[in-house]
């Protein structure tokens, strides 16, 4: 279950990222600290076409978060979006997967969006496994595009159409 983000998430959020693991899914690199969480969710909280930020729930329960996820960088006109996942608890149990789909349904029937893609580091196959999972297709591949722990890697992006979803989960 897809939920926004609200006040309530920043214990959290705060946690999971002091993680610098999980801070990298979402491209922070440095530490954040507690004051920049409140104006963070204020941001955040209301879903735009520009974003559209998601707490995980593993059940109905509202508090039962297991990670977040997100479509960013909305371009209206393309009508595309990237999409960026996290699962901080309960790892290698399919929530990822159900997640991932589940923003990228909502991004092509609610936004009307007819692309959606995601950059993944070369080293992150768990990442990558998801995305061809789901239909993502591998496009491009960006030499020594992501420095992570003092060495540049390739960063994949990886693309899905409207088309390739209906096909493959039914009509959006």
């Amino acid at each position: 279950m897809l939920r926004p983000v609200e006040a309530s998430d920043i214990p959290a959020l705060a946690e999971w990222f002091r993680d610098e693991e999980f801070r990298g899914l979402f491209g922070y690199r440095l530490p954040i600290s507690s004051e920049y969480w409140p104006n963070w969710i204020g941001r955040n909280s209301e879903i735009s076409y520009q974003r559209a930020v998601f707490m995980i729930c593993k059940s109905g329960q509202h508090s039962d978060t297991v990670g977040m996820c997100w479509l960013r960088h909305g371009d209206q006109l393309n009508r595309t979006a990237e999409a960026a996942i996290g699962i901080a608890r309960e790892r290698r149990q399919g929530m990822a997967r159900s997640a991932i789909l589940a923003l990228i349904r909502f991004g092509f029937e609610t936004l009307g969006l007819n692309r959606v893609e995601c950059r993944i580091a070369d080293f992150n196959t768990p990442s990558k496994q998801l995305a061809l999972s789901v239909g993502g297709v591998e496009e491009a591949r960006l030499r020594c595009a992501y420095y992570w722990n003092g060495e540049f890697h390739d960063l994949c992006i990886f693309g899905m159409l409207r088309s390739d979803f209906d096909r493959l989960h039914g009509q959006a």
